[in-house]
């Protein structure tokens, strides 16, 4: 009985065996398959043409660039090779970008230097990117504005000048994107030629921004980084960035809802508590853009 037993325990086992190394030459075959696949498909185009490819995607990676960009680059010629239009327009049809985006993230980049208009920002993906007017229509009616930025009739009202205007609206801009302090947007607007001092102090006055809201994506965006204490956080939130004592107190307060952390029962002054561990706790993704 014993032997029997033995024996099929035996044939079992092999029978697993062999039905794992099936598995593993059926995954090894369908990987194979793949790299396969890829390669045949490059073998469709010549030498240059691969080389135009591994350009082209270096620089998606890099720049926001239109179709147009992207075929006048392709067409300068290189040392050792160069490609006709009708191969370069082939690779950008293979590679199908999403000029969209492109044109998106362009427009998001305008609108950092100055205060442009819609109709202004569309001129500029088109006549000077070379953004399609579809492209540039889908930049325009996708641009991470709220509603707040929205309401042309705010900036109407103010009884200050339309430079002045502009400043408030820049200031609310980068406010939005950079998430940065009083102090911070107060260098920024000054850095302008056209903004003087009274004019960046009207337009902190009068631009519609959270700095403590500010205070704690700044705080988020840090122990994206690295874990640091409640104490290390609070002193770069003011010492490097120029938040005020109140915003710290709120940015770091407000962690613990953000990132699910466990109570902080008996919260004291700062200059009390003690290190936390961050790595214990659960850490989000942080939705900040620098």
């Amino acid at each position: 009985m014993k032997k029997l037993l033995i024996g099929a325990i035996a044939v079992l086992l092999i029978a697993m065996i062999v039905i794992l190394a099936i598995n593993i030459g059926q995954d090894e075959n369908a990987a194979e398959d793949v790299n396969n696949g890829e390669q045949d498909e490059l073998d469709q185009f010549t030498q240059e043409e691969k080389n135009a490819i591994t350009l082209a995607t270096d620089w998606e990676d890099v720049f926001n660039w239109s179709r147009e960009e992207m075929l006048e680059n392709l067409l300068v010629p290189r040392t050792g090779w160069e490609i006709s239009e009708a191969d370069a327009n082939g690779v950008l049809d293979y590679l199908d970008f999403n000029y969209e985006e492109n044109a998106f993230e362009s427009a998001k980049t305008y609108l950092l230097g100055s205060d442009y208009s819609d109709e202004e920002l569309h001129k500029l993906l088109t006549d000077t990117d070379g953004f399609t007017e579809d492209e540039a229509d889908y930049a325009i009616e996708n641009l991470e504005m709220n509603d707040q930025h929205l309401e042309a009739g705010y900036y109407d009202d103010l009884p200050i000048t339309n430079e002045e205007k502009t400043a408030v609206r820049l200031a609310e801009t980068w406010s939005r994107w950079f998430k940065l302090s009083e102090e911070e947007l107060h260098e920024e607007l000054l850095s302008r030629e056209a903004i003087t001092e009274e004019s960046a102090e009207l337009a902190l006055q009068y631009a519609r921004i959270d700095y403590n809201d500010n205070a704690l994506e700044r705080a988020e965006e840090y122990l994206d980084e690295s874990d640091y204490s409640t104490e290390e956080l609070h002193e770069l939130l003011i010492e490097t960035h120029g938040f005020t004592g109140d915003e710290a107190d709120y940015a770091v307060e407000n962690l613990e809802e953000l990132r699910g952390m466990t109570s902080w029962e008996g919260f004291e002054p700062f200059e009390e508590i003690k290190y936390l561990d961050f790595e214990q706790n659960t850490r989000v993704g942080s939705d900040l853009l620098i």
